[in-house]
């Protein structure tokens, strides 16, 4: 028991440290969890992505490509359709019965590739061919469900819709995405929020309209390098973990209507893997590096107030209908209630 105290002492003066280096008030709290569930985990599974209703999750395993598999709580798993998963995103839609995701397929020619819809309920597919030349140097088409009958994604020429129930494709909007570029979605696909390399040392931050029909919304956030970013479900704000310069770590928050920043914190300690626990709360982790081991907290930033959750030996997590889902690579998924 003492020496639990004196851990959770040690991580909460790790935390206050950081605050020192944070501009504003606010004071970091640590919180509880209390554990509700348990999946155990293939070896090699990596790279798990929620359902929205947080019934489902689909992961990752490395193969000559990377082969995703969708599970329940139950740890009923099924392997999903096609050769490979890219990118390693897969997108559910709102109901959480159908998911997206960009895939080699047998059949398809060399270079090749398909985005793919499977339907968890009665596991059918469809899948919509895409050439080489459609794809060029992308590494990720990242697909989204704008609707459960129609999915958007992008390719180096612009953003793309295709009904599924018409198997018709057509073109929203031309834009030049370029090589290396890394874009995140809202909810229903309604925005699209673009990362790409301006020069060997600085990166940029756009929000754009899938449709072309509002003026884009350039260079939000400028810098040495953007770790990552996430827009809320409902398209209003964008949360993002960068470094403005080498060595240095601001997590911010940005209302897409007024394009006011707020900081949320800023340190020379890491910071990464930004996303939105739900509409109002942003959540990153931090590391802090003490003589012995480097402490991980997941950080949760919402009405000015910063709560801390320690992540302990998991490496990742992920948000899972107001849950928090915590992963052991290779071993087990979490889920917790935060108290």
């Amino acid at each position: 028991m003492k020496r639990n105290l004196i851990v959770l002492a040690i991580v909460v003066l790790a935390a206050s440290l950081f605050l020192a280096g944070c501009r504003g008030e606010s004071k970091l709290t640590m919180v509880g969890k209390s554990k509700v569930t348990s999946v155990a985990l293939p070896p090699t599974a990596n790279h798990l992505i929620f359902s929205p209703t947080g019934t489902h999750f689909v992961f990752y395993q490395p193969a000559n490509l990377n082969v995703a598999t969708v599970s329940d709580l139950g740890g009923q798993m099924t392997r999903l359709p096609g050769l490979g998963g890219h990118g390693l995103v897969a997108w559910w839609d709102q109901g959480a019965n159908h998911l997206a995701y960009y895939t080699q397929e047998d059949g398809l020619e060399p270079g090749a590739y398909a985005i793919m819809v499977y339907t968890v309920e009665d596991r059918a597919s469809r899948q919509l061919p895409l050439t080489g030349e459609e794809v060029g140097s992308l590494f990720d088409l990242r697909p989204a469900f704008a609707s459960a009958d129609a999915v958007r994604f992008i390719t180096p020429q612009g953003v793309w819709e295709w009904n599924i129930e018409t198997g018709q494709r057509s073109q929203l909007r031309t834009y030049a995405f370029r090589e290396g570029v890394r874009v995140a979605w809202d909810a229903r696909a309604s925005k699209l929020a673009v990362a790409e390399r301006l020069s060997e040392r600085e990166q940029a931050l756009t929000a754009i309209d899938p449709t072309g029909a509002v003026a884009d919304q350039a260079s939000l956030v400028k810098g040495y390098y953007i770790d990552s970013f996430a827009l809320s479900d409902d398209g209003s704000k964008l949360a993002a973990v960068y470094q403005p310069e080498w060595g240095k770590y601001r997590a911010v928050s940005i209302d897409l209507a007024s394009g006011a920043v707020t900081e949320l914190a800023a340190s020379k300690e890491p910071m990464s893997a930004v996303a939105w626990a739900d509409n109002q709360t942003v959540s990153f982790i931090m590391e802090r590096k003490t003589k012995n081991e480097t402490q991980r907290l997941l950080v949760l930033a919402s009405g000015g107030q910063l709560r801390a959750v320690e992540m302990g030996g998991y490496t990742q997590y992920a948000w899972a209908d107001g849950k928090l889902a915590l992963v052991k690579l290779g071993d087990v998924v979490d889920l917790f209630e935060i108290k």
